[in-house]
């Protein structure tokens, strides 16, 4: 069975989230999607509802549906997925999760990677954050998790720029190039963005490599650290594990998360990784290698993390895959990702 790709939509109180989300369900090709909403009821959306649907599924005017999670995300997709293999109604093809302004990303995304079920019938689509352009300097200033939410981001929205001056502009997108410099950002008036450059298939990986060079790149925002490498060679199962146990022990909780697409031996098409703290996920392989070049990809965002540590681990990745390192990995057996990434 097809995996239903779950888009994580984030963004600080006022951002505008909502009306993106309303603007995304009203066009033609979402007509096919369920939105989980992290807020109590469905505030934001009562213009879309209509009388047909259950106390916790609504379905939506064009075929999407609404889910109020009024307790655990997990258990509010799994209440989806049921709905959609008992009823003929619901044939969604996609779901998009709207978190609360005030939410951190990181749990909820260790959540769901650690959700055995959720592996099962979905994966993750990527993290894509609404950033309110007026309020954006106090707000990450005073706030941290709308930082948190800024530094794991896939994809940037941008809303209300043209309530600020130039120099502001200025000077907000070099905070976010400093929070995150990886993720690609766009500016969006009125809630209006084209869902193409929203929803793209494994998009935490697959295209947010676009600005990413051969050389090293990294940064740096208040304790936020983030560090990028595309480097050639193969890594065998046994040499990618020992990494992951090697990297994850040596961090700890302070690696946030982690992504990458990689050139495994055992596999012949690229192969992509997630990972939140000591989770690691692998949601499957891309159809071909981004910008057609057969590179190894990998991104590191830690907090608290001295920035070299972050670029020794990438170091001795690609090593690895050139080599250069061990024969032989120091940790035997399958891992954990062995298990994910290579049972399918």
């Amino acid at each position: 069975m097809n995996r239903i790709p779950v888009l994580l939509l984030t963004g600080f109180l006022g951002s505008g989230k909502t009306t993106i989300l309303n603007r995304l369900l009203a066009h033609k090709d979402f007509h096919d999607t369920a939105v989980i909403i992290n807020e109590v009821g469905t505030v934001g959306v009562d213009h879309l509802l209509v009388e047909r649907g259950t106390e916790d599924v609504i379905l939506l005017e064009g075929g999407c549906m609404c889910c109020a999670a009024r307790g655990s995300l997990s258990l509010a997709l799994h209440r989806l997925m049921n709905r959609r293999r008992e009823s003929t109604e619901m044939p969604f093809q996609r779901v998009i999760l709207e978190t609360s302004g005030l939410a951190d990303p990181q749990p909820i995304l260790q959540s769901l990677i650690a959700d055995g079920g959720f592996n099962r019938y979905a994966v993750p689509s990527g993290l894509v954050t609404v950033v309110d352009a007026f309020a954006a300097a106090h707000t990450l200033d005073a706030h941290p998790q709308a930082v948190s939410q800024v530094a794991l981001a896939d994809l940037l929205l941008i809303t209300k720029k043209d309530l600020v001056t130039p120099r502001a502009r200025d000077q907000i997108e070099s905070r976010l190039l400093s929070i995150n410099q990886g993720a690609p950002r766009i500016d969006v008036q009125f809630g209006d963005v084209d869902p193409t450059r929203v929803w793209l298939e494994k998009f935490g990986v697959a295209s947010s490599w676009r600005s990413c060079g051969e050389e090293d790149s990294s940064t740096e925002a208040a304790t936020f650290v983030s560090a990028s490498r595309m480097f050639e060679g193969q890594l065998a199962r046994e040499q990618l594990e020992f990494w992951l146990e090697h990297t994850m022990a040596l961090f700890g909780p302070s690696l946030l998360r982690f992504k990458g697409v990689l050139n495994i031996v055992e596999s012949g098409a690229p192969v992509v990784i997630h990972g939140v703290q000591n989770f690691v996920h692998s949601p499957g392989t891309l159809k071909e290698w981004p910008a057609g070049a057969r590179m190894n990809r990998m991104v590191l965002i830690g907090h608290d993390i001295d920035r070299q540590l972050l670029e020794d681990a990438l170091t001795n990745l690609t090593k690895l895959a050139r080599n250069e390192g061990p024969a032989k990995p120091c940790f035997a057996g399958p891992g954990a990702f062995a298990k994910q990434a290579y049972a399918e």
